[in-house]
């Protein structure tokens, strides 16, 4: 085939899509566990990722590096209301309803199991020091029994994918996404302030949307392959996404590349109450407090977590570069206002 020297890793949902060790699941409503990663049936016990891997080794020699596409979702266009927040579509903490009976469905004492090389054993989905049993858990949305998308995948997964990846000699990029979880299912470049900027409110809507996450609160777990949080359970920020797996990708052994503020570009245009126009006069105060921010974790909090990796901020490639309220962007490469 033809030259394909990268790619990025899909779905970017899936509790254990990414997995290389076999895994089953089991929701409330349902009799009995079935895989949720060995859906190819190559051979017993054999992944999904580790069977795609080799055909995409097979069909393009060249490709060198892997992007590895991990989901968390949003809620809202609102940057004063908008949540990110991991989800499992396993969720097995008496919040499930019964239809029949108007009550929940009782708990069951494991959701997922794993093999362990002679049996199926236990195991959870863990993302952020949160698991399937967590209280607090935003649901992902359904449309009668299908559901709007695949869980967040579990962090045990991203590790067992990244360290399969660099075993065969492929450079990693490791990619947070923001999915939205949102009447009309908008694209997250449509999270905005939708009242007039150039405010203390309009940055404090972005503060707030950031959270207050600090690297100290995060502490990593290489035997269970995941990284604790010592916040609150429901802070569903931004920064704690991006802190956790810049913590989660040393838990892995690193990656080549981290990306951050991809295709955020409601966000970047917001402007905080420095902000002065340019031209005719001193000169212009560039006062993006979203964009301020991810200079900061680029350079302060993430690249603490990559002795040799590399920080960036991930480019749009939007079709669409004027929707918000007419205005362009700077940060991507675009003519700013």
């Amino acid at each position: 085939m033809g030259y394909v020297n990268g790619v990025n890793l899909l779905p970017s949902t899936g509790e254990f899509t990414y997995g290389t060790t076999d895994r089953t699941g089991q929701r409330v409503n349902e009799p009995s566990a079935v895989s949720v990663n060995t859906y190819a049936g190559q051979s017993a016990h054999r992944t999904d990722l580790d069977l795609a891997i080799d055909q995409l080794i097979a069909a393009f020699p060249a490709c060198t590096t892997v992007a590895v596409v991990c989901a968390w979702f949003g809620n809202s266009t609102s940057v004063r209301s908008c949540q990110i927040y991991p989800s499992t579509t396993y969720l097995n903490n008496n919040t499930i309803i019964n239809p029949a009976t108007g009550m929940p469905w009782p708990m069951l004492a494991h959701s997922f199991y794993f093999w362990n090389g002679s049996a199926y054993a236990p195991d959870q989905w863990r993302v952020s020091g949160l698991n399937e049993t967590s209280a607090g858990l935003i649901p992902i949305s359904q449309t009668g029994t299908s559901f709007t998308y695949g869980g967040t995948p579990s962090d045990q997964s991203i590790v067992e994918c990244i360290v399969d990846l660099k075993a065969r000699g492929l450079r990693v990029v490791f990619y947070p996404f923001i999915l939205m979880d949102a009447p009309g299912k908008p694209w997250r470049g449509r999270i905005s302030y939708f009242s007039p900027d150039v405010s203390a409110a309009a940055a404090s809507a972005v503060t707030a949307f950031l959270g207050s996450a600090a690297t100290s609160q995060f502490t990593r777990d290489n035997v269970n392959k995941t990284v604790s949080y010592s916040g609150s359970p429901t802070d569903f920020t931004y920064r704690r996404m991006i802190l956790h797996y810049a913590n989660l990708c040393i838990v892995a052994g690193g990656v080549d590349l981290f990306l951050i503020g991809s295709e955020f570009r409601g966000l970047e245009t917001i402007r905080g109450p420095s902000w002065t126009v340019s031209g005719g006069g001193p000169p212009a105060s560039w006062d993006y407090p979203f964009v301020t921010a991810l200079v900061s974790h680029s350079r302060r909090r993430c690249a603490k977590c990559f002795r040799y990796g590399r920080v960036y901020q991930g480019h749009d490639e939007s079709s669409q570069p004027d929707f918000v309220r007419g205005r362009l962007v700077g940060l991507d490469g675009n003519q700013s206002r």
